[in-house]
């Protein structure tokens, strides 16, 4: 039967709805009944040659390719059906499913990064497309990207658990390989701010306190409360030695004396030291 259909195919004389007709005869006989699965994805892809938005075929394809681990041909598929879809949850199923083949079958990650972050374009909000960028981001180590998409997620819904945990997150990104302190030590408030006796926080402030500069002696002014808290005062005495040796200003050195001075009364019993 398949041959005939084949034969009639070679037929000048077809109109190009029968032409169409004997392909999908083709394609579904090679397919279903004689296991020829290759005959069958030809005859689909002629058809779409032809009707590039033809349903039927696409969706008969997209299990051909899976069913053969054709998996490139499946995304190309998957770049043709979204060049037509116009309704958004379409687009945002087909996105999804693309983004999976990309990761999982073609080990495309940065692809498969792209298409999730499209799908925050149209909704910013989407949990899923957010943690599969952090995830992917990380893994590339697109360090810009996963800032942007942290940044996002403390504008969804987040708890206070969550919403720490993104801080703590943005600004060690900041911090370690972002070189961006001031927006580092921004994070670490935040953080604090929930959580006053935060380990995480307080080492983060400890390393942007030894950088020096405005940022430094901010850290230092976050880390005083949090040191109480702790009641690592001892290691606050210290920090505050180590700026001091370190001042040139005069009105710096001044005030990190006084802060000494106060410290060494109240926290330290070193009435001396004061």
């Amino acid at each position: 039967m398949v041959a005939l259909f084949r034969d009639r195919l070679e037929n000048s004389t077809l109109s190009s709805t029968e032409r169409l007709d004997l392909q999908r005869r083709i394609a579904a006989i090679a397919g279903e009944r004689l296991g020829e699965s290759q005959e069958s994805i030809r005859q689909l892809e002629a058809i779409l040659e032809v009707e590039a938005e033809d349903a039927e075929a696409m969706a008969v394809l997209d299990r051909l390719y899976r069913a053969e681990r054709r998996f490139a041909d499946l995304r190309s598929l998957y770049e043709r059906r979204l060049l037509s879809v116009t309704d958004p949850a379409e687009k945002w199923v087909l996105l999804n499913e693309v983004a999976q083949v990309e990761e999982e079958q073609l080990g495309d990650l940065p692809a498969a990064a792209e298409r999730h972050w499209k799908i925050l374009e149209s909704n910013p909000h989407d949990v899923d497309a957010l943690r599969a960028v952090e995830r992917l981001s990380q893994q590339l180590k697109q360090w810009d990207r996963l800032g942007a998409a942290l940044e996002r997620r403390l504008q969804s819904r987040v708890g206070d658990e969550d919403r720490l945990a993104v801080y703590l997150q943005l600004a060690d990104l900041r911090r370690i390989y972002l070189e961006d302190p001031a927006g580092a030590l921004e994070h670490y408030r935040s953080a604090l701010a929930l959580d006053g006796r935060n380990e995480v926080a307080i080492a983060g402030l400890e390393a942007l306190s030894a950088e020096g500069g405005g940022v430094g002696v901010e850290a230092i002014d976050l880390l005083e409360p949090a040191y109480a808290k702790r009641g690592h005062f001892e290691k606050l005495a210290g920090l505050l030695r180590a700026r001091l040796e370190k001042a040139d200003d005069a009105e710096e050195r001044h005030a990190l004396k006084l802060r000494l001075a106060d410290l060494s009364a109240s926290e330290l019993g070193d009435a001396a030291g004061a």
